[in-house]
């Protein structure tokens, strides 16, 4: 286990008497819809059972948790998120429902000597390129409540919204921090088919998109009001 302390503040300020919602982070990357075959892709057609999975860089941070990008790089990994298979809403539009799945946030000092830089690499999710953004400590460990995914296959756009429950990663809780608001937290923003060669090989999607806490808890969030942040 890496001893390095990692000096960030994890206790989440007191909720204020009106409803405010935080930008807690920004995610970039990539993700890849797959039915665990390998060499296989599943989302060209996103059939039940099929995994979403994915990861790539925080590229922002904010409140309620005080962060250290000059001394951590912090990544994400999404896994486990299991398909019910695309259901048709309009012209060319698909909204597809998953059960399930995680995402870490992970803090990798960047003094630590077995620190390396994260590279996407191709072909998704071979162990050499996906170690590089899992190595280091988890941060932040969620758990999905709800997620999905909307797409237009003939714009080659889409969105995706869902809540998220989060617990501290093990290693803090050695340390002795404390989580004290698991709930709340909405994740959101846009996916990208890969239209202009930026995409790697083996991934489906390019992903930009935000995770917010506001005091009011997971399950009292309609999908009407999470669809309304990331319009």
């Amino acid at each position: 286990m890496r001893t390095v302390l990692i000096a960030v503040t994890l206790i989440l300020m007191a909720s204020p008497a009106v409803c405010q919602e935080f930008n807690v982070l920004d995610i970039i990357g990539f993700l890849y819809e797959s039915d665990n075959t390998p060499g296989v892709i599943g989302f060209d057609e996103s059939n039940p059972g099929d995994i979403l999975a994915g990861f790539g860089f925080i590229d922002s941070t904010g409140e309620p948790f005080e962060w250290s990008p000059d001394d951590y790089q912090y990544t994400w990994h999404m896994y486990d998120l299991v398909s019910a298979g695309a259901e048709v809403i309009g012209p060319n539009t698909e909204r597809i429902f998953y059960t399930g799945g995680s995402i870490d946030i992970i803090a990798d000092p960047y003094v630590d000597p077995g620190y390396t830089n994260p590279v996407y690499g191709t072909d998704p999710p071979q162990s050499q390129f996906l170690d590089t953004f899992t190595n280091g400590h988890v941060f932040l460990h969620g758990t999905f409540n709800l997620f999905a995914l909307t797409i237009d296959r003939v714009a080659g756009d889409g969105n995706f919204q869902g809540t998220i429950s989060f617990e501290l990663g093990q290693w803090f809780q050695d340390q002795g921090y404390e989580l004290e608001a698991p709930d709340g937290y909405t994740i959101g923003g846009a996916v990208l088919f890969d239209e202009d060669g930026t995409v790697p090989d083996g991934f489906d999607l390019s992903v930009d998109g935000h995770v917010y806490y506001s005091p009011i808890p997971n399950d009292d969030v309609s999908w009407g009001t999470i669809k309304n942040l990331f319009r």
